[in-house]
């Protein structure tokens, strides 16, 4: 190999490079977790979520968690058609019940000693309990994605096993994908990275001080796997878009492969050794997301909008500026929902993961618990301004939703994106009217 060749396109990207040193500086921050590599392997992150379900975990949260989460799985307006397939189930059940006899099984399969393909997969993290009857499959996907018949395969064996208890599957993933067995419910790190963070905060007083910080540092690892700084966003785009050619020889070249006794070798290993981290995460947060760049230019056609956030690479958050002029609306937004829109009736365009289609939904999202009892207002005089036959849910609930077809290359097209976008917002033109007079009449500041 040419080493020589190798450093002159390493050596601009490496050298005197401010943006790249701050993005080290932050990678490599310290965190007990991340010295233990957890934020790069699937099974660590199943193992910290075993204990936390734990009702005899040494963390005393009893089922606490436990019951918040599996609330919070069956609330959420993606999983109702997953929902309805488990009758026997319902968060009034978690609400009201006891689940102290929860069993965690970690990497479980009762086949591992066959040589069928299936002897080889292990659940990621089973919970059991007998008293109930009840047996919840967790898939637990960070960076990976699904194996073929995977999710169908874990299911069979949990009812092999306890083929009279309810299966509760639950497919886990960064941002929450669409699992491919219409029986598993999904979730997502940043739903869990929001939940969990609220939880904690609400068990502070009573939480051993050690617990408390363990758990802060995994809200960190969690909260940089799904939550990116804004500004290291921007730094990890713009090195992307100028040294893409040495970020991917520096995450392509295998250090192994180097032969250290020929010229420019130790130099090239020991700048690669030291930016191959960073460099996965410039790529990871800084690649071209032509779904982003197309909501840029959409912002830029519709003046009447604001560009508020971004749900990982899926969702793009859009909310009409003169929200902006409505007293007191802002305030009764929930600080997690704040992290993508400060209100709570935003203009979503997304990318069903399952079926490939663009979609734009209006939803009321996530009030502070004060204004609870005045959003259920709320929706219902949307609801009968808009002739909207549905009741609410607690904390999300969609008002309207169109879609369009689309295919992986549509996805790749910046103007295709952009024209679809345009297709989908002319189909609200009759419906938001509705509610944005709603909006306007309604007391936002009654916290009653």
């Amino acid at each position: 190999m040419d080493y020589k060749s190798v450093l002159d396109i390493l050596v601009p990207f490496t050298i005197r490079n401010e943006a790249l040193e701050k993005l080290q500086s932050h990678v490599n921050s310290f965190n007990p977790l991340k010295v233990l590599r957890m934020n790069h392997y699937e099974i660590r992150h199943s193992n910290v979520l075993g204990w936390l379900l734990d009702p005899l975990g040494n963390h005393n949260l009893q089922d606490q968690f436990l019951k918040k989460w599996m609330i919070e799985v069956l609330l959420l307006s993606d999983n109702e058609q997953a929902k309805a397939r488990i009758p026997e189930i319902s968060e009034s059940d978690f609400l009201l019940k006891h689940y102290m006899d929860i069993e965690v099984h970690r990497e479980w399969n009762p086949r591992n000693k066959g040589k069928t393909p299936q002897s080889n997969r292990f659940i990621d993290v089973l919970l059991i309990s007998h008293q109930h009857q009840l047996a919840i499959i967790i898939e637990n996907k960070v960076r990976a994605g699904e194996g073929t018949d995977q999710l169908p395969d874990y299911y069979e064996m949990v009812k092999e096993k306890y083929g009279s208890y309810t299966i509760l599957p639950i497919y886990l993933t960064l941002f929450r994908d669409a699992p491919s067995d219409e029986r598993y419910l999904s979730f997502s790190h940043l739903d869990l990275f929001m939940l969990l963070n609220r939880f904690i905060h609400s068990q502070a007083d009573s939480m051993n001080q050690k617990v408390y910080l363990f758990i802060q540092d995994y809200l960190k690892i969690l909260e940089e796997l799904t939550l990116p700084d804004e500004q290291f966003q921007d730094m990890c785009e713009d090195l992307y878009l100028r040294h893409k050619t040495a970020i991917e020889t520096i995450i392509g070249m295998d250090l192994g492969t180097i032969k250290l006794d020929e010229k420019y070798a130790k130099e090239t290993y020991e700048l690669i050794r030291r930016h191959k981290e960073v460099s996965h995460y410039i790529k990871n947060n800084g690649e071209i997301d032509h779904f982003k760049a197309a909501s840029k230019k959409f912002e830029f056609a519709h003046s009447e909008l604001k560009l508020s956030g971004n749900f990982g690479k899926n969702s793009i958050w859009f909310y009409p500026v003169a929200y902006d002029t409505v007293p007191g609306f802002s305030a009764c937004t929930h600080s997690n929902y704040q992290r993508f829109c400060p209100y709570a009736v935003p203009y979503i365009f997304g990318r069903d993961t399952k079926t490939g289609n663009i979609e734009l939904k209006i939803e009321i999202g996530e009030c502070v618990e004060e204004f609870s009892s005045r959003r259920t207002d709320f929706f219902h005089f949307v609801a009968k301004e808009a002739k909207i036959n549905k009741n609410p849910t607690p904390k999300i609930t969609q008002l309207k939703k169109v879609s369009l077809p689309m295919t992986e290359a549509d996805w790749e097209n910046e103007a295709t994106i952009l024209q679809k976008m345009h297709e989908l917002f002319s189909d609200f033109q009759d419906f938001y009217p509705v509610v944005w007079s709603c909006i306007q009449k309604f007391d936002w500041q009654k916290h009653t």
